[in-house]
């Protein structure tokens, strides 16, 4: 077994849509998906974390997240 970690990262919303698609670039759907406030206090947000492809993740929330108001890590 090889063990690797590979992380991108980015803040996510735009006001307007509830499926936001994150493009990571790791080449795998055997990622790690974690999304929290990008505001204090920074707490965990629960989403539906979708795999459509090796270099992405699609995130679903109930409610259209606000410009930047999250942010996203994908650990590979």
């Amino acid at each position: 077994m090889a063990i690797s970690s590979r992380k991108f990262a980015a803040d996510v919303g735009d006001g307007e849509s509830t499926t936001i698609t994150v493009t990571h670039d790791l080449g795998t759907k055997d990622v790690a998906v974690e999304v929290y406030t990008n505001a204090d206090p920074w707490d965990t947000v629960l989403v539906e974390p979708t795999r459509p492809s090796d270099d992405e993740v699609g995130l679903v929330f109930t409610e259209p997240p606000a410009t930047d108001a999250f942010r996203v890590v994908v650990l590979a």
